[in-house]
């Protein structure tokens, strides 16, 4: 995730070694699932094992990683941060779109 990048690089100081599911995870699992025919028990446990793993890492940035950086960055700092994601962020799905429009 594009906020692993930014956020968890700059953090990495403060906080101790954090697992995380990565976007290359992320995509590995909706691999494996795309051929799973929907109406199998082994599509609905895929689907559970996606939606628990990214549920997961939605918690961790709630619950750990969101209120360290508010107690150990200035606003200016979570500010520039922020900026950094977004510019990241904008980057990838700039990317995305243009794999997606060369595979069409």
């Amino acid at each position: 995730m594009v906020e692993g990048s930014i956020i968890l690089s700059t953090i990495f100081l403060y906080l101790n070694h954090i697992p995380d599911v990565s976007t290359e995870e992320v995509i590995d699992m909706l691999d494996e699932i795309k051929p799973i025919d929907p109406y199998k028990s082994e599509f609905k446990a895929k689907i559970e094992q996606l939606r628990t793993a990214v549920r997961t890492h939605i918690n961790q940035e709630e619950n750990d990683i969101f209120p360290k950086l508010r107690d150990n960055f200035s606003h200016q700092q979570l500010l520039q941060m922020a900026t950094e994601f977004k510019t990241a962020k904008s980057k990838l799905q700039e990317q995305m779109n243009r794999a997606n429009s060369e595979t069409a």
